[in-house]
């Protein structure tokens, strides 16, 4: 298999099956489409109104069934619910040439791996930001074609083994956890006079520049908030009272927690 995705296909860019059109895949489509460089992409029959709506906004095939997509794919993406993963690739026939990237969560790698052989497989964790191609997403095993697919839509960070690639993948959860923090301090200055849009665009654009101070600015997280929030300070009152409250620790605990229940595969 070739070290990049780019030189897979001399005629041009390499096929990308997408093989469960859920509410992930959706996003990673969007990302793919609006990328400086991309990829021939094809859906799967799954999720038929979603994929047709794909299609018709992006100018995308529907392959007829998903035998039909792996045969003309070069790398498959299974964006399938978890319960159904395994089953569904144990179903279908790859070839040593595919790269298969598995981004349900919970699933261990071996047995997607054993169902899809010959095929190489991974295990990735985009988000949801990879619609605007800012998807920091994690992978398991490293591969040239897997990173360089994924690559078009954000950062991509490669683990070595398994386990730590599991405790990254929670990272996602805290993607998620953000937005409500957002909502929250949006909603609270909305409740004290401040124009609802205004509020979104100022929680959302004093976030952006805490993460550009941190991947551009060279400031280290672990020790900013104290520069900012030296005693004396409003921010510092702030964050003395959260630590107090043991604001902090609280998601410590619930990270833990998340890892917990991943790792046995269910929510309980």
């Amino acid at each position: 298999m070739p070290d990049s995705v780019l030189d897979m296909n001399a005629s041009g860019f390499p096929c990308v099956g997408v093989l469960g059109v859920g509410q992930l895949a959706e996003h990673l489509v969007e990302g793919w489409c609006g990328a400086s460089v991309r990829p021939r992409l094809l859906l799967s029959p799954r999720s038929r109104a979603r994929a047709e709506a794909l299609a018709k906004q992006f100018s995308l095939e529907i392959a007829p069934d998903n035998q039909t997509l792996v045969d003309r794919s070069d790398v498959v993406i299974l964006a399938l619910p978890p319960e159904r993963t395994v089953e569904v690739a144990s179903g279908l026939r790859f070839e040593k040439r595919h790269v298969v990237i598995c981004v349900a969560a919970g699933l261990k790698l071996e047995p997607v791996a054993n169902a899809a052989l010959p095929a190489k497989t991974v295990r990735a964790m985009p988000v949801t930001s990879a619609s605007v191609r800012e998807s920091a997403t994690v992978l398991y095993p490293g591969d040239g074609a897997a990173e360089e697919t994924l690559r078009l839509i954000g950062s991509v960070h490669v683990f070595d083994d398994e386990h730590t690639f599991e405790v990254a993948t929670v990272t996602a959860v805290y993607y998620g956890w953000v937005f409500r923090l957002m909502a929250e301090i949006a909603g609270w200055l909305k409740s004290r006079g401040v124009d609802e849009k205004e509020a979104k665009k100022l929680v959302a654009q004093t976030t952006r520049g805490v993460c550009a101070m941190c991947m551009e600015g060279g400031k280290d997280m672990a020790t900013e908030d104290r520069v900012i929030g030296r005693p004396g300070t409003y921010t510092g009152l702030g964050l003395d009272l959260l630590q107090r409250m043991d604001a902090f620790s609280a998601w410590s605990e619930t990270l833990d927690a998340v890892l917990k229940a991943s790792r046995r595969g269910k929510v309980d």
